[in-house]
């Protein structure tokens, strides 16, 4: 952590980056925070304001065990394809798909309407197919692989096509368009130590310090600052001891390259 600026007479301009972090080794999303620099320790607990936020959305939408499942019957039999963690724009997900249809009948295709944002899949004469959800495969394998079953079909627009029979020749296009979003928001989650003395005026759970909407591309730069101050009362030593933990939207740590920028400003004022 790196002190930027004193802001007399108690205050105190602070950032947390995770390219700093202690140890290079740990995850650019779940990371032991440095060491605090305060020049005036004389009090203990301070109103903390976020100030800025800056996330690179390097952010992956393919996460092993959680969005990357693919499930579907085909005249009667049961087709499962895992795909590799990583994110995907349109044409690698497609071309992903139709390798897997290749697999099971070539004649099965996947095309993008650009325009429309929505995946259609051709199904040939004498083919039944099915698109697996939550509901056919509760008594299948881990609530977990259900869950990856369902964001998956969510992310190419087909939650709401599954578990209906399609029957060839014909060609279903996705009742929604195509999200290729992760998440929708990450959490910045202080994570470890006296959680009891974080108490803030957005706080989604004992450790939420601020919540981030993600509303850019792959490869661009989130910018957040909130538009009503986002304050939290916290004791020094709390922000000594504790791992900055960033959640996607439904809690788990966040996946991408460990290179991904992570930067947090903040104010610290006396209380």
């Amino acid at each position: 952590m790196q002190v930027v600026e004193a802001v007399p007479p108690t205050g105190i301009s602070c950032w947390i980056n995770n390219r700093d972090r202690s140890n290079i080794y740990e995850s650019a999303f779940d990371f032991t925070m440095p060491p605090l620099q305060l020049s005036d320790t004389s009090s203990q607990s301070y109103t903390l304001l976020v100030k800025q936020v800056l996330l690179k959305n390097y952010l992956y939408n393919v996460v092993a065990s959680e969005s990357d499942v693919l499930s579907i019957i085909v005249n009667g039999v049961t087709y499962d394809n895992i795909f590799e963690p990583g994110y995907y724009d349109t044409t690698m997900i497609s071309n992903s798909i139709q390798s897997f249809l290749n697999t099971i009948n070539p004649a099965i295709t996947i095309a993008y309407d650009s325009q429309e944002s929505r995946f259609a899949f051709t199904i040939p004469n004498g083919v039944t197919l099915k698109f697996l959800g939550f509901s056919s495969i509760q008594s299948r394998n881990t609530y977990q692989y259900q869950n990856a079953i369902d964001r998956f079909l969510e992310m190419i627009g087909f939650q709401q096509n599954a578990n209906k029979d399609f029957v060839g020749p014909t060609i279903t296009v996705g009742d929604d368009p195509v999200n290729l979003y992760g998440t929708s928001f990450v959490d910045v989650n202080f994570n470890g130590a006296s959680f009891p003395t974080i108490h803030s005026n957005q706080r989604r759970n004992m450790r939420t310090l601020v919540r981030i909407p993600i509303t850019t591309n792959f490869g661009e730069l989130e910018v957040f600052e909130p538009g009503v101050p986002i304050t939290s009362v916290i004791e020094i030593d709390t922000l000594e001891k504790v791992r900055i933990t960033l959640t996607n939207e439904w809690g788990s740590v966040l996946a991408g390259p460990t290179t991904t920028t992570f930067a947090m400003n903040f104010l610290l004022v006396s209380t």
